[in-house]
């Protein structure tokens, strides 16, 4: 994965006002070939996100993490499926996919996931974490 620049992410993720679309991902996007499979239930839509917040990480990194939680509309005909990636777009449908990662639990390790139909997936205010690399030099 490409590290990014804290001021790239700021790019990215604005801070408030320009759309961008949280989608479920079933497996890692293929960066190379511009490919991700993306969850399909008739219940299902990329839930918008305008309002990002920079955040300390607390090991020298900063962060984008949503502000706001992330609710997904109510899934419908789903049997027991696991999400284990998310991804970002700048549109609802198609676009461009801006970042993707895994979901991961609070202690920074994979938990995908597990929904079916009547869930409401959601992603909490800060949990959806992109961090920076060392800030470039000059």
């Amino acid at each position: 994965a490409m590290p990014f620049y804290a001021r790239a992410l700021a790019l990215m993720l604005p801070s408030v006002g320009d759309h961008r679309f949280v989608a479920l991902l079933l497996a890692p996007p293929d960066e190379v070939a511009g490919t991700y499979e993306e969850l399909v239930d008739s219940g299902y839509e990329r839930a918008v996100q305008d309002d990002w917040l920079t955040v300390d990480n607390g090991d020298g990194r900063t962060a984008r993490v949503n502000d706001g939680a992330i609710v997904f509309g109510a899934l419908a005909d789903l049997a027991e499926t696991v999400i284990p990636w998310w991804g970002i777009f700048d549109m609802d449908i198609g676009g461009n996919l801006i970042a993707a990662g895994p979901v991961l639990n609070s202690d920074g390790e994979a938990q995908p996931l597990v929904v079916a139909a009547g869930n409401q997936p959601r992603f909490t205010d800060g949990e959806l974490k992109l961090l920076s690399s060392c800030e470039a030099p000059g």
